[in-house]
Order: C-alpha cells, then structure tokens, then sequence
C-alpha cells in the first residue's frame, strides 16, 4: 500500500480549471485554428515580415493567438500569471548595432489587474530571470508598470551582469500618462544617442525628471554596448517578475529612430514585424525548455526541465532548480481557468549534519518515476472512502558517500516531499523552505503544548518582516486566489521516528524555513532513515 501522507503542501483553489492544448507539428496553422480561443500555442513560431526575416517565439502556456473584435484581427494574448508564463521571445535585434538608433512600437491593451513592474518590453545583454537583485542594477532597456499610475523607462548601459552606478550608465524615469486597462493603444518609442521619445496614440508624452538619460544614451551608443543586448522579449522580466497581462498586436522594430512624423504613420520598411496572422505563424513543439529564475535572495537559478512533475489531472506543477554551487530547489505552480500562477517560489531543499553539508555540492544520480492510484477506507470523518493518486519522482543527489534522496509525490491538489538518507547522521538543521509570493495572507500561530490556541492573521509582509516560529498546520491565500495549507504527516509511524517541526521566519528573508519542534536542537538517527 501507498497511502502514507509526508510533509504536505496542499494547494487548493476555488477557480475552475482547464486543460492544456498543445501543439505537436510544424504545420503553418490555419485561420480556424488561429481564432479559435484559449488555444496555447507553446514555441510556436511568428514570422516577420519586415525586411529581417528571423522568427519570434511565443512562450509559456498562457499565451495563445486569438481573434480580437476590436482590432479585427488575430492577435497575441499574454494572460501573465508566473514569470515565463505568456511573452514573446524577441531575436537579436541589435546584433548589427543600431548605429542610428532604433524604435520599437506596437498595439496593446492591458488587461485588468496587471501588476506594478511587469515588462511591455525588456532588452538586455544577459538572460532573462538573472538579473541582479536586490539592486535591480543590471544592463536593461524596458517599459513596465510603474504602481498603476505611469509607466517607467529604463535605460542601463553595460555588458555585465550589472551597471557602473554614474551619471553615464543609469537613467530611469516614469512617463506622464497612466495605463488603463481593456483599451487598445499605439506605443512607438524611439531612442537615439542623445534622446529618446514616448509616443502613445500618436502623440509625444512628457517625461518625468529624465536624469542622466543623455549621457546613458551617449553610453549605450557611443561606446558600442547596444550590440550585446540580445535577450529581447515582449511581457518578460529580466529579473523575475510576473509575465504582463496584456493583449500586443503589430510588434514592429526599426533600426533608426522615427520622427515625429513617421510615427503618426508609421514606415513600410520595419526590419522585423510580427502580426500574428495565420500565414505567419508555424508550430512548435511542446516540450519542457531550461529556464531560469532568481530566488528572493538573489541566487541565480537554472530549471531542469526532466525532474519536472505533473499531477494526474495536470494542473498541478512541481519543477526542481539548481544553482551553480550545486545546492538545490523546488518550486509550484497552479493551472486553473486556463492561466498557471506562482504557488511557491523557488525554495531551497537539504539537510546539514554534523558531520557535513548536504545542501550544496550536490550531484544528480538516475531519478525514478512512478504513480499510484488506490482506494482506502477511514473509520470516521466527512468521507469514509479516500482514493490515493499521485505522480512521484525520486531525486538522488550525491555528496562523498552521502546519497540524499528527496522525493516528490504530486497530487491534484496537494504537493508532498521528504528526504531520505542513505546512513544515520546526526542532523543539525534543515534549509527546506517554503516561499510564497509577496502578495498573501496567513493564518496560524506559535508552537504550543496543546493547540489551543486561536488562530491569528498574519500579511505576507508581516510575515516576511518577523523573527517567528509557526505551528503547523499554517493555512493561507496566496495572491488572492490560491488557498494553501503547510502540514506534515507520518511523523511518528516508525520505530525509530524523526523529529516533528514546526515553521520559522528569519526577519526580512521572505522564507519560511523548516526547523525541529522548539525543544529539539538536533536529531540523531542510528541508520538510513526518511523524514516525515
């Protein structure tokens, strides 16, 4: 039998949920296929048809081409959610200098509920999701949203992972004209070596204490740094902020500046030009590509797309991360209505001993896989009859001798995970994390002998903040849509049991951290052992 629960998280949402289609051949989609809607189109390709002919690629598995009323043509649907849910990978747009400047303009309509600091559009010279966080300071070129009421420029001049803090490097300023939300609009802007013009709906918008913008410009250009930035995306951070909600049309790019003039009209010779018409898109394959993250503390992070595992129904997303020191993480993600959100953010994974380290310096070995699909029977409770099904992987990682096993059971509605280790040890700590987005609320309260205690409300930001220990179980709701519960089980039902934990928060890390029961210090088992 395979019935026991572990260490839990178990996620659950009102929302209704849907399946994902796919695509799985390089067939040019036809016009039905094209306005059919909801219909996620992952790594399809968009063709230009502007005087470059190099393809965009649509990514994530809440974007889809839909057929819009307003416009009267297919357009790209990027329903955001997670970072590298929905946006569009730009090519090298750069790659032969923009000597003269550039312009990027496209249709868009926002939708409601976009979120502060998402991207319209982001050029840098280093890969998205690894920007150098909390300083925000690496090379970029983008437009976000800048807190609903403006939008925000930046330009950083470099080729690093960051920029020199001068007046020669840095410029970011807001605009004055405030998003809304389910209106279409024209957005050309234009850089040159020594200005740059936001142009909405055909007119020129002030900009908003512009400092240093002509002297980065002169940077950017003068010093031939524009040529490195060929990480471009439209809706992508980055950093490892959330995809842009938001419908984009007619992505044109030139290699000069327009004029005034022009962008009232816009020129017939856009080097690349991508309007999401059934002629000009071509399918692609689904499959699991690398991505990268950041952790809330700055760790740069690299998928591995194989470990992956997906519930029974689908919905449900574990994926596993790695950084370059060998220590490892996990992460979830939900599907419901159609979008995939962030559950839990990337989290760290390992035990430390008292004899060494295991939460660095790990080697992957072979990972298994397997299912289990049962019924059994409670003596009491709401439902006598519990049906059991679940997708497990097993993750050995190898230190020395050591072989730490951390293995994940994936449910429609829940996650569970625990380690086991190939010898007895004495364990002095665990680095298991729990991190949920910033935006939620949490019920709880401390350890205590009894349980009795009522439960108290906590924001994420206070949570965050705090020095606390938190009992389990710990509900919340995380971005007002998913409720969540941290648990664990199957903590005494051994002869030689672990020891049962409790959650912690270091003040200002954003974790919540696995940690022994308050007496504990340590746990010592005598042989290979598993945690609950």
């Amino acid at each position: 039998m395979c019935k026991k629960v572990w260490r839990s998280l178990a996620l659950m949402t009102a929302a209704c949920m849907a399946s994902q289609a796919g695509f799985l051949s390089s067939d040019v989609l036809s016009p039905a296929e094209t306005s059919a809607a909801e219909m996620v189109f992952t790594n399809a390709e968009a063709a230009s048809t502007g005087t470059a002919k190099d393809a965009a690629i649509i990514r994530g598995e809440n974007a889809s081409v839909v057929h819009d009323s307003d416009l009267g043509s297919d357009v790209l649907d990027l329903k955001g959610g997670a970072f590298g849910a929905s946006w569009l990978q730009l090519p090298a747009l750069f790659k032969s200098g923009c000597k003269d400047g550039f312009t990027i303009s496209m249709k868009f309509s926002l939708y409601s509920g976009s979120e502060d600091y998402t991207r319209l559009y982001q050029f840098a010279p280093i890969p998205f999701g690894t920007g150098v966080t909390p300083s925000y300071s690496s090379p970029d070129i983008s437009l976000d949203l800048c807190k609903h009421d403006q939008y925000r420029c930046s330009i950083f001049a470099g080729k690093g992972t960051s920029t020199e803090n001068d007046k020669k490097h840095r410029s970011i300023f807001n605009v004055d004209a405030k998003p809304d939300s389910d209106k279409w609009h024209d957005l050309c802007v234009t850089y040159s070596a020594d200005s740059m013009s936001f142009y909405l709906d055909g007119k020129e918008v002030d900009k908003v204490d512009a400092e240093y913008l002509t002297e980065t410009l002169g940077s950017l250009f003068g010093d031939e740094l524009i040529e490195s930035y060929k990480y471009n995306s439209i809706g992508h951070s980055l950093y490892n902020d959330n995809d842009i909600k938001a419908k984009v049309d007619d992505v044109a790019f030139y290699d000069y500046a327009l004029s005034a003039s022009e962008v009232k009209s816009l020129p017939k010779d856009a080097k690349y030009l991508y309007t999401f018409e059934a002629d000009t898109l071509k399918e692609g394959e689904v499959n699991a590509d690398a991505e990268t993250s950041v952790t809330f503390d700055g760790v740069q992070l690299q998928s591995v797309p194989e470990l992956q595992t997906v519930s029974p129904d689908g919905t449900l997303t574990t994926k596993l991360w790695t950084d370059d020191r060998g220590s490892w993480y996990y992460s979830v993600h939900k599907k419901s209505g159609g979008v995939t959100g962030t559950v839990i953010e990337p989290s760290k994974l390992g035990l430390v001993t008292t004899t060494e380290d295991l939460s660095n310096g790990l080697s992957l070995q072979a990972s298994s896989v397997t299912d289990c699909d049962e019924t059994y029977t409670m003596p009491y409770g709401k439902h006598t009859t519990i049906r059991n099904h679940y997708n497990e992987i097993t993750i050995p990682l190898k230190k020395g001798d050591s072989v730490l096993s951390v293995i994940f059971r994936v449910y429609d509605d829940g996650v569970g995970f625990r380690y086991a280790l190939n010898h007895g040890a004495s364990i002095k700590d665990e680095t298991s994390q729990v991190v949920f987005p910033t935006n939620g609320t949490l019920w709880g309260n401390g350890p205590n002998a009894t349980y009795e205690w009522n439960f108290t409300e906590f924001d994420m930001k206070k949570v965050n903040d705090a020095w606390y220990d938190y009992s389990v179980p710990l509900t919340g709701l995380v971005n007002n849509k998913y409720w969540v519960l941290l648990s664990e089980a199957n903590v005494f039902n051994e002869s030689d049991p672990y020891c049962a934990g409790c959650l912690s928060t270091t003040g200002g890390t954003r974790a919540l951290r696995w940690k022994f029961g308050c007496k504990a210090k340590s746990v010592t088992m005598g042989s290979a052992f598993h945690t609950p």
